[in-house]
């Protein structure tokens, strides 16, 4: 976890461990693109993604480069962020399901897609 400076310089983390502001790591962002770039050609096996919410965007870029159909299995959390988010989920899930069948799906808690 990156910790969040506060006034007492660290933050309470969701399992209430402290990390203090040293522990901080700076890390460098990269695109979908970028990624895919980086790794082999071929299938990826899983893909388990929980993001807050830039699942939306991250997935969007996947299917704009025509990339969803490499992973094997995708586990998924979607979260309701957004008035579009209903919208942008029906839309990812119609191009999930062009080359995946849907496992199992728990509304906005967790999602497996499997390919056929």
């Amino acid at each position: 976890m990156v910790p969040h400076a506060s006034r007492r310089g660290w933050h309470e983390g969701d399992q209430g461990g402290r990390c203090s502001l040293e522990d901080v790591q700076k890390v460098r962002a990269i695109s979908v693109s970028e990624f895919l770039n980086s790794i082999p050609k071929g299938e990826i096996a899983v893909v388990k993604m929980n993001i807050e919410g830039a699942e939306f965007p991250v997935l969007e870029e996947w299917k704009r480069l025509g990339q969803l159909q490499r992973v094997r299995c995708w586990l998924i959390q979607f979260h309701q962020m957004g008035a579009d988010c209903e919208e942008r989920y029906k839309s990812i899930a119609r191009a999930l399901a062009e080359s995946h069948k849907l496992s199992f799906r728990f509304p906005w808690v967790w999602e497996r897609w499997d390919r056929r």
